[in-house]
């Protein structure tokens, strides 16, 4: 039993290094780039934003935030309110394999 869980776990440890998937400090998206760009300009590159609805204004505005629950990914934002305007739908994601060719 042992030498199959290690062979399994070197098994995974191989798909992932050849497909280039796990998590990777590098490749954590960054909101404070677009954030900039919308004008808002956050404290650090590492800070965390959410969208806040000005009641006055009825607009929605980046700010900064410490709670992580409230912090909002505006790269995923992005390409969520891109699919929904385009194709009257939610995106769908999957890490399901597809073929290569099949997409």
């Amino acid at each position: 039993d042992q030498a199959r869980v290690q062979r399994d776990a070197a098994a995974k440890r191989a798909r992932r290094a050849r497909f280039g998937i796990g998590w990777n400090p590098e490749r954590a998206p960054r909101s404070a780039e677009i954030a900039e760009k919308l004008g808002y300009p956050l404290a650090s590159p590492d800070a965390l934003c959410c969208v806040v609805l000005e009641e006055g204004s009825k607009s929605v505005v980046v700010s900064q935030t410490l709670d992580p629950a409230a912090a909002v990914n505006l790269e995923y934002l992005s390409v969520a309110l891109q699919v929904r305007r385009r194709e009257g739908r939610e995106p769908v994601f999957s890490l399901d394999p597809i073929e290569a060719g099949a997409a």
